[in-house]
């Protein structure tokens, strides 16, 4: 979410992707990732426009719930109050093309719980045995 010349606009992307283990990669990815799309919304694109949009607030979350949650495990790298990691941050993005997004996106990023949790088919049956009724 983000202003963009006085107008808010929203982006919402899902994705499958299987990230890597290393946290400061995968929120490289996610940025680099997020700034291509932001590219695509905007028809007035132009070299300056990665500084333009202004309130930028990342939510991550929904879906599946899992043991190891990478994305959200890294997104929350953003909201870090650890000055140790705050410097690995800094320096890794740092003259990067991720660079801005990082900085606008600093303590502004929501992680939600998961919405769903994984089952096996023995307790999808089930499940559905007890909450099927017959009209």
């Amino acid at each position: 979410m983000g202003l963009y010349k006085n107008e808010r606009f929203c982006y919402l992307n899902h994705t499958a992707k299987l990230f890597e283990k290393d946290p400061f990669y995968t929120l490289g990815f996610i940025l680099d990732r997020l700034q291509e799309e932001l590219e695509k919304c905007f028809d007035e694109f132009s070299n300056d426009f990665i500084f333009k949009p202004n309130d930028l607030h990342l939510i991550v979350g929904g879906g599946q719930a899992k043991e190891y949650d990478i994305l959200r495990q890294d997104c929350s790298l953003l909201a870090t109050k650890d000055t140790e990691v705050l410097d690995k941050l800094n320096k890794y993005f740092d003259n990067t093309s991720q660079h801005y997004l990082y900085r606008k996106l600093m303590n502004n990023v929501t992680i939600l719980n998961a919405v769903s949790f994984p089952m096996d088919e023995h307790e999808e049956v089930e499940a559905m045995d007890e909450n099927f009724y017959e009209i």
